[in-house]
């Protein structure tokens, strides 16, 4: 998918995954394209119109790398997707790729030489966002307005607990979890069903331990998504767990599953000695799984729970209201970790 504003210099590229990362109804009508492929259709027009073409992208920075270097006319790359704080410029050729990280903890400033049109020379560096820092005062006021709203609702409490819900990034999407287990375990519990699955890029911040707020949970699980619930046969289960078990943890994907009632071992990229309530995982029988409408319409490529599952009648229930109601409830929350998810293998943890 491409855009470009009216300035008619900057040229904006997202990911050709993204469809897999949202739910259906926000692309629709949308086709996503190669990203280098549709910058070789747009730069060569933006080029007979400007002096400098600015790749805006959210592809990450191997794609930045190879759209630096794969499409010529491409003049700055401004990159993100991979959440990384390129301290200084990175050059393909004579292209600078930067990225200012994640969440606003740097501004990212880009100074460039530029000669009959062409960037002869570029410097840059990454200011980190640290508080006592001096406020732009109309922005300030803007902010505020908005914030006073809702502030006195995320302040809120609404329970607490007693460890650690651990929603790291990283390690939600690449192994268990306190907070995956915990939402995991709601989801089986509130549904009766035999498994429960939840992609880790669902989990978006860890929930400290003590007293929590409404602005705490909804930090860490700011979907509002629907818990639905499909019988699948053991087949269809590992193939999914198979699916998740072959992600790079490098790569941070958000498709890794967290998974309450079953446990497994992950050896060669593959779900290994797979086990449902104690017992081997049986191919042929049909487990109930609950999972989120995100999963069903295949989000982050699992698309065969809605063409090999069977949907059960809907459950009213959704993901984020059903943590929020276990801390209203008063139940002590004390998540931890069970080896339900192990990785095999050098350098690796084992069973």
């Amino acid at each position: 998918m491409i855009l470009h504003t009216d300035s008619r210099n900057v040229v904006g590229l997202t990911t050709a995954e993204t469809p897999q990362s949202t739910v259906p109804s926000n692309v629709a009508g949308l086709a996503f394209d190669d990203p280098v492929v549709a910058a070789r259709h747009i730069v060569p027009m933006l080029e007979r119109e400007c002096d400098l073409v600015v790749a805006l992208t959210h592809i990450g920075l191997d794609e930045d790398r190879r759209l630096a270097r794969d499409v010529p006319g491409v003049d700055v790359v401004v990159g993100g997707h991979t959440h990384l704080a390129l301290q200084t410029p990175e050059r393909v050729g004579a292209t600078p790729i930067v990225q200012a990280g994640d969440n606003g903890r740097f501004l990212g400033r880009l100074d460039l030489t530029i000669v009959d049109g062409k960037v002869t020379d570029s410097h840059g560096e990454l200011i980190p966002i640290v508080d006592g820092m001096p406020e732009d005062v109309a922005v300030s006021r803007l902010v505020e307005g908005f914030a006073g709203r809702v502030r006195d609702r995320l302040a809120t409490v609404v329970g607490t607990s007693t460890a650690l819900l651990d929603g790291d990034r990283t390690r939600a999407r690449s192994g268990e979890t306190t907070l995956g287990n915990f939402v995991a375990d709601l989801m089986r519990t509130a549904t009766r069903a035999d498994v429960a699955l939840v992609n880790g890029g669902s989990l978006r911040a860890s929930i400290g331990a003590g007293s929590v707020t409404y602005g705490d949970v909804i930090t860490a699980l700011p979907f509002e998504n629907p818990v639905v619930v499909v019988a699948l046969r053991g087949r269809t289960l590992r193939a999914a767990l198979d699916r998740s078990a072959a992600l790079a943890p490098a790569s941070q994907p958000g498709g890794f599953l967290q998974v309450s009632g079953l446990r497994y071992a992950i050896e060669n990229g593959r779900a290994v000695d797979v086990t449902v309530a104690g017992a081997p995982l049986d191919d042929e029988r049909e487990y109930t799984v609950a999972i989120s409408d995100f999963l069903l319409a295949g989000g982050d490529g699992y698309t065969t729970f809605a063409s090999e599952g069977t949907q059960r009648p809907p459950t009213g229930l959704v993901v984020q209201t059903l943590v929020l109601d276990a801390f209203r409830s008063g139940a002590e929350v004390s998540p931890r970790l069970d080896g339900r998810i192990v990785r095999r293998g050098k350098g690796q943890s084992t069973p």
